[in-house]
């Protein structure tokens, strides 16, 4: 009896364990996925964070630019 149960179960058996293995496959292969997108999302958004101090201090260098223009301005028509 122990042997025609075990026919019976036998192939049903050997799917699930495939199914298990391909399903846990699946998930580590997801998981290391998901790392490496989260890793280029970090890259991407210190690159913005850097490019956008960059321009803010550019912005403060061209207003820099400006004030002393005016002062040259001031000056030259001054004849200083």
């Amino acid at each position: 009896m122990n042997s025609i149960d075990w026919r019976y179960l036998q192939q049903p058996l050997i799917i699930f364990i495939l199914a298990v293995i391909v399903a846990t496959s699946m998930a580590v292969v997801g998981d290391q996925y998901e790392s490496a997108q989260i890793k280029k999302y970090d890259k991407a958004v210190e690159t913005l964070r850097t490019t956008h101090t960059r321009y803010i201090n550019m912005v403060k260098d061209i207003d820099l630019l400006e004030q002393y223009r005016n002062l040259y301005s001031g000056y030259k028509s001054s004849g200083l």
